[in-house]
């Protein structure tokens, strides 16, 4: 009878020490899982930051283009203006030429018709 308890007792701690190692594994594995559930997470969070700064990055690329865009045309609508203007002042400087040209002509002409008179007035 005592052998008998004895292996009862045996058997009990025996299957206490399986119970309790269990329960450990079970522990263990509930950590793990909370672990990769916590790793997911912060991989999830760490994807969609990513996400939010190629985001932003795009809009600060398209913002960049809009921007050297309107620059572009800013730029090539002063060239035109300046374009304009030059061939005004072009137009306004050979009209100024015409009219020195005219008025030496005339000088000329009237430096010519004196000489003439002087020369009448010298052959009388």
């Amino acid at each position: 009878l005592d052998t008998y308890s004895k292996d009862q007792e045996e058997h009990a701690r025996t299957l206490a020490a399986m119970v309790a190692q269990h329960e450990k594994n079970e522990l263990k594995l509930k950590l793990q899982q909370a672990e990769g559930e916590s790793r997911l997470e912060a991989l999830q969070q760490e994807i969609m930051a990513l996400q939010e700064s190629e985001r932003t990055a795009q809009a600060d690329a398209a913002e960049r283009v809009h921007v050297m865009s309107s620059t572009h045309e800013a730029a090539e609508t002063q060239m035109h203006m300046l374009r304009v203007e030059n061939e005004a002042i072009l137009k306004a400087a050979a009209v100024e030429r015409q009219e020195v040209q005219n008025k030496r002509q005339e000088v000329q002409n009237k430096a010519d018709y004196f000489s003439r008179q002087v020369d009448l007035y010298q052959g009388q």
